[in-house]
């Protein structure tokens, strides 16, 4: 029975690589159950063997990295009451650089949008979670000033990343910290 896990998560790592590699080539949905076979050297009733279909290879591979990011880098966005977008977004890059190539492919395509989105919400509620001026139930202009600043903070970064990482993390935080605090000004 080992032996068999074993193989399986084998397997398993080699169709997630193969659809990484692939998806550094083009969009995800482009992208075809042969080709992806054909890149993990494995055949198609292999691939069925472990899955239903494409949509339940992503689904696996989405819910594997946001429990990633889950026990990761959730902790470090509201410390003791304070948002630490610096520890949080060092974390979230460290995933992306060590933990997991799937976030590097992802970030150069369409794809990577849904991604984001979904650290997004796990962020806003996060923050509606741990901070402790927020009042129950929360007013609808102070939820939209949160997903706001959230949501915006986290394009920042995906186009950071994106568009190859032209400053230093730490710059790119203060930047959308002083921006939030002083608002824009033309």
């Amino acid at each position: 029975m080992a032996k068999t896990n074993r193989q399986s998560r084998k397997t398993k790592a080699k169709i997630k690589n193969a659809l990484m590699e692939l998806m550094g080539e083009q969009e995800l949905s482009k992208i075809t159950i042969n080709e992806l076979t054909e890149k993990a050297d494995i055949s198609r009733r292999t691939f069925y063997l472990h899955y239903t279909d494409f949509k339940a290879l992503l689904s696996e591979i989405e819910r594997d990295n946001m429990e990633l990011v889950q026990k990761k880098v959730m902790d470090k966005l509201v410390v003791e009451g304070k948002l630490e977008l610096l520890s949080f977004y060092t974390a979230l890059n460290d995933i992306i650089l060590k933990d997991n190539q799937y976030y590097i492919s992802a970030s150069k395509s369409a794809y990577s949008l849904y991604v984001f989105n979904k650290i997004e919400e796990l962020m806003i509620a996060e923050i509606l979670e741990k901070d402790e001026n927020i009042k129950k139930p929360i007013s609808k202009s102070d939820m939209i000033k949160v997903k706001f600043f959230i949501m915006g903070s986290m394009k920042v970064f995906w186009s950071w990343l994106s568009e190859g990482k032209q400053m230093p993390l730490n710059n790119l935080v203060e930047i959308i910290e002083e921006g939030f605090e002083e608002g824009y000004k033309i």
